[in-house]
């Protein structure tokens, strides 16, 4: 092996082999989906807190007592 380096490869690695090393990938597959499903059960349980609390404020107004002073 004298004159030889040990570093440099025997041959080129194909183009296309090459490309493959910095293609995106999905480390933990379905996260992604699993997210956007649980946004949406998130978002609902938004909504009807949010109408809860708008019925309760409009019972409040209703049960109000006008005072004469």
């Amino acid at each position: 092996m004298k004159g030889k380096s040990m570093n440099k490869p025997n041959s080129k690695m194909p183009i296309s082999k090459r490309a493959k090393q910095f293609m995106p990938f999905s480390a933990l597959s379905g996260l992604s989906a699993a997210l956007a499903e649980k946004e949406i059960e998130i978002e609902k349980a938004y909504e009807k807190t949010y109408e809860k609390t708008q019925d309760i404020y409009k019972e409040d107004e209703d049960d109000k007592i006008d005072y004469p002073f």
